[in-house]
């Protein structure tokens, strides 16, 4: 697989995952789960970033897809993030 088809892998994992947090969110809201409510909105910010940063890493390899060497310049770019 290219690393365009891994990210958009990536991309469509964080997609599944956060329908999933809905679901439970879901039941949770259905079941006046209160706590569970509190704690799987944390977990739902999160994802949203989560899913958000797959999408953006999709976009850059769709636009660097034609120059290979500028996939080196993103896992540079990406490197730097580890620290956030």
């Amino acid at each position: 697989a290219s690393t365009l088809e891994v990210a958009e892998e990536v991309a469509a994992h964080e997609a599944k995952v956060t329908a999933s947090f809905y679901a439970l969110y879901e039941t949770a809201l259905k079941e006046k789960d209160y706590p569970a409510q509190v704690m799987l909105q944390w977990f739902i910010t999160e994802q949203a970033e989560e899913e958000k940063n797959a999408a953006d890493i999709v976009a850059s390899l769709k636009l660097i897809e034609a120059q290979r060497t500028a996939v080196l310049m993103l896992d540079h770019q990406l490197a730097k993030r580890s620290g956030e």
